[in-house]
């Protein structure tokens, strides 16, 4: 999915791959830490920024963006990772 996500950021294309891939994130991060893990393991946040920079105003992909994002904080263990100055001004 990650992939697909970086193929449709270098095409600079929104459509449905685009909101379908991270729809598919946040249903295979929901309430499974390893994933979510995994998610930040392979450059998951810097694709979510790019999303949200490339793609400023398209609310369904931010929808999907963010419902993953919320599994991510959901891990407790993961929360020191997306407390960065970074993600901070982005939140």
């Amino acid at each position: 999915m990650l992939n697909l996500i970086q193929k449709k950021l270098q095409d600079r294309t929104c459509d449905q791959v685009m909101e379908f891939s991270w729809s598919a994130l946040w249903n295979i991060t929901d309430e499974t830490p390893d994933n979510c893990q995994m998610f930040l393991n392979c450059r998951g946040m810097s694709l979510f920024l790019e999303c949200l920079q490339e793609f400023p105003d398209k609310q369904e992909l931010h929808r999907n963006m963010l419902g993953l994002l919320g599994n991510v904080a959901e891990v407790k263990a993961l929360r020191p990772q997306l407390l960065t100055p970074q993600f901070i001004t982005v939140f």
